[in-house]
């Protein structure tokens, strides 16, 4: 068995795609034109569904509920961070050393309020 999919909640479909693809690289599978949802895979192929929240709310997600992105390369978070910035994301915590297991991180409100740590840990 396999981790499959993860499927987020989000008020504005074209945007949180806009993002995925931009800052982090996704590539789009499929739309649905009916539902809305937008089917995208990045990196090792993992697959990411964007769901259109009712009425373009926000989701309720926890607290705590993050989806995470290592970065391979120092520089290149640095100029995600940039990137970040100006795309007008919340930074919740600026880049600085990482929390757990070292290196450095940061952390931003994305599409829907959802938090997004991107993080460059070595080794």
């Amino acid at each position: 068995m396999h981790l499959n999919h993860l499927d987020l909640s989000v008020p504005d479909v074209d945007r949180a795609e806009h993002l995925f693809r931009t800052l982090f690289g996704f590539v789009r599978l499929r739309r649905n034109a009916t539902t809305g949802h937008a089917v995208l895979v990045g990196d090792g192929g993992f697959v990411l569904v964007l769901s259109p929240t009712e009425g373009g709310a926000p989701a309720a997600y926890p607290p705590a509920f993050h989806i995470g992105f290592h970065v391979d390369d120092p520089a290149a978070l640095d100029d995600l961070y940039a990137r970040v910035q100006a795309e007008g994301l919340a930074v919740v915590h600026p880049l600085g050393p990482a929390a757990f297991g070292g290196g450095t991180a940061f952390y931003c409100r994305g599409p829907g309020e959802i938090m997004i740590e991107l993080a460059h840990r070595p080794g």
